[in-house]
């Protein structure tokens, strides 16, 4: 990655350029980025910007949300493995209950199960990590913020699935990372039909 951009914008031009990270170009929305920089405490590691804004050095990852003048052009769905997952609440026993999965696979067959409910109308891929995976659905037309984010609950509750209900609300979603932490980062699973 060249050191001369001088913009977010500049850097998911040259993103949507490589051959590894083309896939990204239909989603990525320059009004609502994320990024990861390193150095950061924990829980204060993302924030959101402008894709005009000035690039700091060292941006580690970056997404964004599909939310465009408060609608939303695609809607995603997280499934995380491990305790990766938000904490849903606490047993009999006061162990935590994640939205999550024991493996990847188990993940993987969520997704898929949301990919048929959705009519082959969705891309599934792995997830930043590797392990879990991301589906994303592109809209007919943009729908607003509010009615997207109970769209996207309605489906998981419908099918009973643990997809993490962060990132269902906030939709925000990485794209791309400087280094892939497992060879399955971002790996396709299945594509639209």
């Amino acid at each position: 990655m060249s050191e001369n951009f001088k913009t977010y914008r500049d850097v998911i031009e040259w993103i949507t350029e490589q051959p590894l990270w083309g896939w990204t170009a239909k989603y990525w929305r320059l009004s609502e980025l994320i990024v990861q920089l390193p150095n950061r405490p924990k829980n204060k590691d993302v924030q959101a910007v402008k894709a005009d804004a000035p690039l700091p050095a060292g941006i580690l990852s970056l997404g964004c949300t599909g939310l465009r003048e408060n609608a939303f052009d695609w809607l995603g769905w997280d499934f995380d493995v491990g305790d990766h997952g938000a904490v849903l609440g606490k047993d009999k026993d006061g162990r935590e209950i994640r939205a999550s999965y024991p493996s990847s696979d188990a993940a993987v067959a969520s997704a898929m199960g949301l990919w048929h409910y959705l009519r082959g109308a969705a891309e599934v891929r792995h997830s930043r990590n590797g392990l879990g995976c991301h589906v994303r659905t592109i809209l007919p037309a943009p729908i607003p913020k509010e009615k997207g984010v109970e769209i996207a609950r309605a489906a998981v509750d419908a099918l009973g699935l643990r997809a993490d209900r962060g990132p269902i609300g906030r939709q925000q979603f990485w794209l791309w990372t400087r280094r892939p932490a497992h060879a399955n980062s971002f790996k396709l699973i299945q594509g639209e039909k």
